[in-house]
């Protein structure tokens, strides 16, 4: 019994030492890593795990401001809609928020005044007609000699008046929607549509049943967002750095993640002196994404300002290690093995996948690195 116990132990340590040998030669296959800041690769784990060595490169880079903004609509896109003449609200029946139509009905409005404007054009319009015949009468009477030019000149001028006085009162009615063309004694009324000047959404409404409003009042506030475009505020130190058609791309507060083409469109000629800034104006490249966007939105932008070619390693090649950047720079590569040394590489703005190496002097035009695997031989 004491020798087969003997021979357990025995045969256990000689398990253990075999795995032991085993797990020593797996660790020898995989990565190693020296004194000399140098990482291994065999073949084999090279192309196992589809690494992949790469060049730098020549990149176009782009300086960039970053500038605040919001979005906003053209003027021609924004309405406020008043009551002309003052009057009493009938009914509204609008909402902030609501889609409207150009032309539809926003609320009704009642003033005696409209019936005195609607009198005063049928009286003119109706002497008008008598006025034109008996101007025309006198002018061929004048012209065989048989008038006064005084009785000419007088019925041209009240002819002319008359003309201007219906002119005027058929515009004023037009302002509160009333069509002359139908307009007879028997279709007068007290009670005219506020029409929507143009479509687009209701953005705010001041007027409610029964208040008064006066003509200077603004009673409904429209927008139009078809049209969306950026407006950025640019310090002053900056306005030399600015052209037309110079690329943006900005993000909004709830969109942080998802950014939006632009270019510039004007720039302001003029700088404001509370801030020191001049206001820019941008156009979305995509307008299509006008329906994800709201007026008044602040948003974050970066504009390119200039562009210039520089030696670039891809994204994938760099790695950041507590805001440091590194590279792994092919040192030797044999038919079973490829030689890495870490190196520090000083970088600067990621662009299209691609950052450019600012210490690019440090290495020779053909030096190759790791493009692919970079991260997990380091991390290790």
């Amino acid at each position: 019994m004491k020798y087969l116990n003997k021979y357990i132990i025995i045969g256990i340590v000689g398990i253990l030492s075999a795995c032991s040998e085993e797990k020593s030669s797996n660790e020898e296959q995989m990565t190693l890593i020296s004194e000399s800041n140098e990482i291994v690769v065999t073949k084999d784990q090279f192309m196992d795990s589809n690494m992949e060595l790469t060049q730098m490169s020549m990149q176009p880079f782009s300086d960039e401001l970053l500038i605040n903004g919001k979005l906003d609509v053209p003027p021609e896109y924004k309405a406020a809609v008043s009551a002309y003449f003052g009057g009493y609200v009938k009914s509204i029946s609008i909402l902030p928020g609501q889609q409207i139509k150009k032309g539809q009905t926003l609320f009704m409005l009642e003033n005696p005044e409209f019936i005195k404007m609607q009198e005063a054009f049928l009286e003119n319009s109706g002497q008008l007609a008598f006025l034109k015949n008996d101007y025309e009468r006198k002018e061929a009477l004048w012209k065989d000699n048989v008038s006064s030019e005084k009785e000419y000149l007088k019925a041209k001028a009240d002819y002319e008046s008359a003309k201007a006085r219906v002119a005027s009162l058929k515009n004023q009615l037009g302002l509160v929607n009333i069509n002359t063309r139908n307009l007879s004694s028997e279709n007068i009324r007290s009670v005219v549509r506020i029409t929507a000047p143009i479509g687009g959404y209701i953005n705010a409404v001041h007027a409610e049943k029964g208040k008064y409003l006066e003509p200077r009042d603004v009673a409904v506030m429209i927008t139009n967002p078809d049209h969306m475009h950026v407006e950025l505020n640019v310090y002053e130190k900056d306005y030399d750095k600015l052209s037309i058609g110079q690329e943006l791309t900005f993000q909004l507060q709830n969109k942080p993640n998802i950014n939006y083409p632009a270019k510039v469109y004007l720039i302001n000629r003029y700088i404001e002196n509370d801030h020191r800034i001049v206001k820019v104006h941008g156009h979305l490249i995509d307008e299509s994404k006008n329906k994800e966007l709201v007026p008044g939105m602040y948003l974050e932008a970066q504009l390119k300002t200039s562009k210039n070619k520089m030696h670039a390693l891809p994204e994938s090649a760099i790695i950041n290690i507590d805001k440091e950047y590194y590279a792994l720079k092919l040192e030797k590569q044999t038919d079973s093995s490829y030689t890495f040394s870490k190196k520090l590489v000083d970088v600067g703005n990621l662009s299209n996948d691609y950052r450019p190496l600012l210490n690019s002097d440090s290495f020779d035009e053909n030096t190759q690195f790791l493009s692919k695997g970079a991260f997990s031989l380091i991390s290790e």
